[in-house]
């Protein structure tokens, strides 16, 4: 408070501007998902006729009990589940053996090894390359299509790579004198002093996992390897999706109460595909500022 105090009157203007207008930014970006919140918990009648904007007119569930009657999103969300908790682990361990393997300085042709990967950050071959790529190598319809092509990040690599190098190299000598191989010094020291780091980048991977949808529409036909993202998608563009839906699941199941729309069960969709990774984010968090601030800065 006295630093702000002591701030001349543009200052002053300038931190009230940037603070309204991150409170208009977080205010609109709550909004827009608690308006989806509202809906899920709102009648088809009171969501489709506009009662419901801030707080529904008319609680009630259904709009979830129609979303897990159909077998499909379930499925779906499974897919999801074992596609971000299987990329996630793989990609981490990927990633930190690499980033280890940069920071040795016994490493041969590590510069062109660093050049080589650099350059792939800025130059891809394309969609179409990509998919006879993928073709070739069998992925194609195929549940590795969403771990293997993910398996390692050059950006997430040198992040990790100026993590590990603040680990002091006295340590790492001193392991190797009472007889530890570079493996064990891998798992039982390097690891565990970038946790905050590979905690980062874990949710970095679980995040990008979770809300892919596009390689699903490009490289999968199979109805058994949608994923959550994907039948979201399909929900929200494909108007006929939501009312087969409905018919498949809600209509045939006579458990469930039919006070439901096409838009309410929308909203309930999202809402149910968008949990998990609100439960999980607050206990990554903490590692978050603290795991890309160590691998960035080097003093």
């Amino acid at each position: 408070m006295k630093k702000w105090l002591h701030k001349s009157l543009g200052d002053k203007t300038l931190d009230v501007i940037i603070h309204l207008v991150l409170t208009v930014i977080s205010l609109v970006t709550f909004y827009i998902f608690w308006y989806c919140i509202v809906g899920a918990f709102s009648t088809g009648d009171d969501f489709m006729n506009g009662k419901s904007w801030f707080w529904p007119e008319h609680f009630t569930f259904d709009n979830f009990k129609a979303v897990i009657a159909d077998s499909d999103i379930l499925h779906a969300f499974l897919i999801s589940v074992l596609r971000t908790v299987i990329g996630t682990v793989l990609s981490v361990l990927f990633t930190a053996l690499v980033a280890y393997g940069m920071t040795r300085p016994q490493l041969k042709y590590k510069s062109f090894y660093s050049v080589f990967m650099i350059i792939t950050m800025f130059f891809s071959g394309g969609t179409i390359p990509t998919f006879l790529l993928y073709d070739g190598l069998g992925l194609l319809d195929n549940f590795w299509v969403y771990v293997i092509p993910g398996l390692f990040s050059v950006y997430n690599m040198i992040i990790v790579r100026n993590s590990m190098k603040e680990i002091p190299a006295s340590l790492l000598e001193a392991a190797r004198i009472d007889g530890c191989s570079e493996y064990r010094i891998f798992w039982q020291i390097v690891l565990p002093m970038s946790k905050s780091t590979l905690m980062a980048i874990a949710l970095f991977n679980a995040v990008g996992h979770w809300n892919s949808y596009f390689d699903t529409m490009m490289f999968t036909s199979d109805p058994n390897l949608q994923t959550a993202q994907y039948y979201l998608y399909n929900m929200i563009v494909k108007a006929d999706k939501v009312t087969e839906m409905l018919n498949q699941g809600v209509l045939a199941n006579p458990d469930v109460v039919v006070n439901v729309s096409s838009q309410s069960v929308r909203m309930a969709a999202v809402v149910v595909i968008s949990l998990p990774i609100l439960i999980v984010y607050p206990f990554i968090q903490k590692h978050f500022v603290k795991g890309v601030m160590i691998g960035s800065v080097k003093e």
